[in-house]
């Protein structure tokens, strides 16, 4: 809804500044840009002195981890700009743009698996800051998460980086191998292992089933049939 005597054309241009209008007022929230949700304890009390001064006292949180301060008149707008710019702050993320980015605690949270502030931090200078005039077709939002709990939800972000765990596994032996594939054959299509090159005869009894042969923690990937042998099928 337009603001009641505010010109749709000022309208426009504060909300490519980061602030929206409150509706049915001629005031306006001011949406505080913040590097992946942190701001320092100074930070903090600037926006609740700023929130006083300017808006009604109320402060509210984006999904995307800014800050908006409330009622703030269209005529406070610069000063309240300027209030807030002592302590490094500023206004915006709105627009065709490159959005604030979005990361979990995956720093300090048990689960995290990758270092989501330092990241997010990196993005936001190169992207959110070094793309702020390019404008785009719709906007861009990036969100980084620090595991595959997913709590920050990257997938639902037009581009998203989910920190994940890389396994270490050893590679089987090449024993292993030729006796797992011997056995697949025998299983697939019901024939006799011709394993003398592998130093078994032809009967099933001379066949050791695969448990024997795989590592316990290979056998948990193998159907059972295929554990127990043909000859157990």
């Amino acid at each position: 809804m337009a603001t009641l005597t505010v010109s749709p054309t000022d309208e426009k241009r504060v909300k490519a500044l980061g602030f929206l209008s409150n509706k049915g007022t001629d005031n306006f929230s001011g949406r505080i840009i913040t590097v992946n949700g942190k701001i320092t304890a100074a930070q903090q009390q600037c926006i609740a002195e700023a929130a006083e001064k300017f808006g009604n006292g109320n402060i509210t949180f984006t999904t995307r981890l800014t800050i908006e301060v409330q009622g703030i008149p269209y005529d406070k707008i610069e000063d309240f700009r300027a209030y807030i710019a002592r302590e490094g702050l500023v206004t915006g993320g709105t627009g065709s743009l490159v959005r604030p980015v979005v990361a979990c605690k995956g720093t300090t949270c048990q689960y995290g698996l990758l270092d989501s502030f330092a990241l997010s931090e990196e993005i936001h200078h190169r992207f959110y800051e070094g793309y702020h005039t390019v404008r785009l077709p719709h906007k861009f939002k990036i969100a980084v998460g620090g595991c595959p709990n997913n709590c920050v939800k990257p997938d639902l972000n037009d581009l998203g980086i989910i920190g994940q765990r890389i396994p270490n596994l050893d590679p089987l032996p090449r024993l292993h191998i030729d006796f797992l594939n011997l056995h697949l054959h025998r299983v697939r299509n019901g024939l006799a292992l011709q394993g003398g090159g592998a130093g078994f005869g032809d009967t099933h009894s001379q066949v050791p089933p695969l448990h024997r042969l795989l590592p316990g923690n290979r056998c948990s990937l193998l159907p059972a049939a295929v554990l127990a042998g043909p000859n157990r099928l």
